[in-house]
C-alpha cells in the first residue's frame, strides 16, 4: 500500500498485508507481532484473517483525518 493509497483509503479495515506494507515491515513479522499482541495497532481477527482498522493505521502514520496532515515516512517504509 503506497502513501497515496493509504491517504485515499475509505474502507473501514485493511488486510494485515496492506498494513505491513504501509508500515514498511514484512507480512510475516506483522503476523508474529499480531499473534503476540505486540502489533502497534489494535487488530481484529476474523476467522483466520487479521484486519487492521484503517483510521488507526492512518493515525499511526501521522495522518490527521480533519486536516489531512501528511507524514510520508510511514508509507515510504522508514517508520
Amino acid at each position: 500500500m503506497t502513501y497515496d493509497e493509504l491517504k485515499s483509503e475509505t474502507r473501514a479495515f485493511v488486510s494485515m498485508r496492506e498494513a505491513a506494507n504501509a508500515l514498511g515491515i514484512s507480512y510475516n513479522h506483522a503476523l508474529l507481532q499480531a499473534k503476540a499482541n505486540r502489533f502497534p495497532i489494535r487488530v481484529v481477527r476474523v476467522g483466520k484473517l487479521y484486519k487492521v482498522p484503517t483510521l488507526a493505521l492512518k493515525n499511526l502514520c501521522g495522518f490527521q483525518t480533519a486536516e489531512g496532515a501528511q507524514n510520508k515516512d510511514c508509507a515510504a517504509g522508514t517508520l
